[in-house]
């Protein structure tokens, strides 16, 4: 997922890690057609994890389940016909995405799952979510994903207060203009004996006092 044209992953896997990673310059939110919506705020944010457990890993919109580090890009083109593959950026900035509207009980939504440079450009590591424009696009084709309520494990969604989600998950770990976040980075137990950190976070636009738009993302480093 893109930070203003800067791997969200970067500045989550800390100062080593974004040492070693290709930053592009600073771009404006974009449309489907070019790309997942753009996080507003610094192109080289300070991660501030201040949640030491995972704060989000699946989003569930009906029969359609996108669990992050688990599902491929290329199992969602083979499930649904019509799938657009996008591309942008390389090395540490590159990014690989496909779009589907949705149409749920609050409105028409655009999803972006996202694969960046931690998942091979395969591997989801990121989901944007924002309200679908009233018009068209070819690249973002509409599915139908069953009856279910949309859920995200992390238990926040669009119409949600602020108050509420700070009720919910906690004190965001930072906030910029708009969007409030939530950091997280902790160590997985396991044989490796140079041990492996997981990175992630969520992402939230307010608008008008309430949850507009949604990033999430987790990828794992060893």
């Amino acid at each position: 997922m893109i930070r203003d044209g800067c791997s969200i992953l970067g500045y989550r896997l800390g100062a080593a890690m974004i040492s070693a990673l290709l930053c592009c310059a600073p771009m404006k939110p974009v449309a489907a057609e070019t790309g997942p919506l753009v996080i507003p705020g610094p192109a080289d944010p300070v991660a501030n994890p201040t949640y030491h457990t995972a704060l989000v890993s699946r989003l569930s919109l009906g029969d359609l389940v996108i669990e992050l580090e688990t599902t491929r890009l290329s199992d969602l083109i083979k499930r649904y016909p019509g799938s657009v593959l996008g591309h942008r950026g390389d090395a540490g900035g590159a990014e690989d995405w496909v779009c589907y509207t949705i149409d749920t009980a609050q409105g028409k939504i655009r999803v972006w799952p996202s694969s960046g440079e931690m998942g091979g450009g395969d591997v989801v590591t990121g989901v944007a979510i924002a309200y679908a424009p009233g018009s068209g696009d070819k690249n973002c084709p509409e599915i139908f994903t069953g009856s279910g309520q949309p859920n995200l494990d992390a238990d926040v969604w669009f119409g949600m207060s602020k108050a509420t989600v700070v009720k919910r998950i906690g004190a965001p770990s930072r906030a910029y203009g708009t969007v409030i976040s939530y950091d997280s980075d902790f160590p997985l137990a396991g044989p490796n004996p140079h041990g492996c950190t997981e990175f992630g976070g969520i992402d939230l636009g307010i608008e008008n006092g309430s949850v507009s738009k949604i990033w999430i993302n987790k990828a794992t480093s060893c």
